[in-house]
Formats: C-alpha cells, sequence, structure tokens
C-alpha cells in the first residue's frame, strides 16, 4: 500500500494504531490488515463504508 500511496509505512501504521485507519491483526504482534476500501476511504478523509454502519443495540 506504500507503494500505491506514496504515504510511509510508519504513517500507516500509525493511522492503523491510532485507529484513524480501520483494520486489524489475526493475533497479538501479527501483520496488520485493511481492506482495500477502508485503505481508500483513509487516503480522502472519510470513514470506511462498512465502519459507518450504525450497529443495532
Amino acid at each position: 500500500m506504500t507503494e500505491i500511496s506514496g504515504i510511509s509505512r510508519f504513517t500507516l501504521m500509525a493511522a492503523l494504531q491510532e485507529g484513524r485507519l480501520h483494520g486489524g491483526q489475526a493475533i497479538k504482534r501479527g501483520t496488520w490488515r485493511s481492506r482495500e476500501d477502508c485503505f481508500d476511504a483513509f487516503l480522502v478523509g472519510d470513514e470506511c463504508p462498512h465502519r459507518a454502519v450504525p450497529v443495532a443495540a
């Protein structure tokens, strides 16, 4: 993703850890994964589409 966007991997890691870029890890200290639509939304400053859906209480 860093090659595509021109954003450094350190910036992406910080965004993932802070929750600005929606993603997750399967195991603690594992590889971070993010959906392509989340990454695209992050690049333009929007919230990712599936995260914006309200959860029923």
